[in-house]
């Protein structure tokens, strides 16, 4: 139990120190597009997929 006190102290000083460096971090209006863009080809993919999995589900489900 002490060791897990211990990894848990470590984690969330190694998290404060992550958000204090990303505070300082000045992004510039491209890199903004550029991390939107990123987001969206990484998220949409993805959410096609598990809508296709669930319209399929669907058909064969319901319409077969």
């Amino acid at each position: 139990m002490k060791k897990l006190k211990q990894w848990v102290t470590k984690w969330k000083q190694e998290d404060k120190e992550l958000v204090e460096e990303l505070k300082k971090v000045e992004f510039e209006k491209s890199d903004v597009w550029a991390l939107i863009i990123a987001a969206l080809v990484t998220v949409i993919p993805v959410v096609l997929l598990v809508m296709g999995v669930f319209v399929l589900a669907a058909w064969f489900f319901f319409l077969r």
